[in-house]
């Protein structure tokens, strides 16, 4: 089944990255009338869309490599393309002066290198996994599609939740709102990534534990996960609440950027009080196979968005 996801997995993004090409610029004028920004941002994705397969195959190699205990070479592969990334933004941004069309060209061509150094384990048939001639298993298909169907919903949810707070803060507050808006996304996604990161390393280990019947395991290992997630997020609460200003000084130095960003960010802070429990308790309904409570979570979740 191993190897039939990896090839389900590129023609799925090779047909989302033929329809996201040729579909960008039409899809980017609905937002925006502005057609120079338009054209960059369409040449901005379409070389994203170029690459879909790959960069996709990237996040789920390191899902993979994970699950079969090759969570050392799953960090270094990615610290790896995050390397190679900053050096490439440097040679096609400054050097070659390709400017937003080397940024896409440097993430792109990163997350590809990773995606063919994670493949490289499982070449040998020294892990749990391996390259095998593909075998059909729709029934199997169809509980994986459903198990990660909240994630995948969740960030479709997201992705629309933020195009239309960014369509109602520009007509409302204008581009300092936006600005505002997204700096604080920044910052949050940097802090969530560390969250999910470490919940996500422990996943297939909740999985095993639930397999093998090791209820006691995992509840030992639910307790340290919850512990160490709530004393992480107080803490970037607390750093987010006595450090606001110089926070948003990393983004812009304005007087009224900084006057309403800090206020926002100290508001927007509360919010990860609770999110470490969303994000465990999302880890644990996927680990767990439990595909219904996984979707109510979500509907949860999105209500509570909107």
């Amino acid at each position: 089944m191993f190897s039939f996801c990896i090839i389900f997995i590129l023609l799925t993004y090779l047909i989302i990255g033929v329809l996201g090409y040729f579909s960008s610029t039409f899809i980017l004028s609905l937002f925006s009338n502005d057609l120079e920004l338009v054209k960059l941002s369409s040449q901005y994705i379409k070389i994203f869309m170029i690459f879909a397969p790959l960069l996709c195959l990237s996040f789920a190699m390191d899902n993979y490599l994970r699950a079969c205990g090759k969570n050392k070479y799953s960090m270094y592969m990615g610290i790896g393309s995050v390397i190679i990334n900053i050096i490439l933004d440097y040679l096609f941004i400054v050097y070659f002066d390709l400017e937003i069309i080397g940024a896409a060209m440097a993430t792109s061509i990163s997350l590809s290198i990773g995606s063919f150094i994670g493949i490289l384990p499982f070449l040998d048939k020294k892990l749990q996994l391996y390259f095998v001639k593909p075998k059909m298993n729709f029934k199997l298909l169809k509980n994986i599609l459903l198990n990660g169907s909240s994630e995948s919903l969740m960030n479709v949810s997201l992705s629309l939740i933020g195009i239309i707070t960014n369509y109602v803060l520009l007509l409302n507050g204008g581009e300092i709102a936006v600005a505002i808006f997204s700096a604080i996304l920044y910052l949050d996604s940097i802090i969530m990534a560390l969250v999910n990161a470490m919940y996500d390393g422990v996943m297939p280990l909740l999985s095993f534990n639930i397999g093998s019947k090791s209820i006691n395991k995992n509840k030992i290992l639910l307790k340290t996960m919850a512990f160490y997630g709530c004393i992480f997020s107080c803490v970037i609460f607390i750093v987010n609440i006595l450090f606001s200003k110089e926070l948003m000084q990393i983004f812009n130095h304005e007087k009224q950027f900084l006057q309403l960003a800090h206020l926002a960010l100290i508001l927007y802070s509360f919010n990860y009080l609770f999110a470490w429990l969303n994000s465990l308790t999302a880890t644990y309904l996927t680990a767990a196979n439990k595909v219904k409570e996984s979707l109510f979570f979500l509907l949860y979740k999105v209500f509570l968005c909107l």
